[in-house]
């Protein structure tokens, strides 16, 4: 009788609810979204001010262009054990 009770509570703890379905279908592009909606609706009624000028949104674009650059790197970078690469031969006669 325990036993099937237990069964019960671990099958609903594993189950996937709604808005898990949902988070992962659309997953960061709606947070995104969320956050930007936000931010023009905070910008428009004035609650933070001179927070979407040029200058602000340069300072942005440098604060995460290094992490940028070093996501594209990592992405690019081989697994090892992948790709033979100390034995391949150059792609030139």
């Amino acid at each position: 009788m325990e036993e099937s009770k237990v069964a019960a509570v671990d099958s609903r703890a594993v189950g996937e609810s709604v808005v898990n379905r949902v988070f992962v279908t659309v997953g960061v592009y709606l947070i995104a979204g969320v956050l930007l909606v936000l931010g023009l609706v905070l910008q428009l009624t004035g609650a933070i001010n001179n927070f979407a000028t040029a200058q602000n949104m340069l300072n942005i674009i440098d604060a995460v262009s290094m992490l940028g650059i070093v996501a594209v790197g990592m992405a690019s970078s081989p697994t090892p054990g992948t790709t033979p690469i100390s034995r391949s031969r150059p792609p030139w006669p």
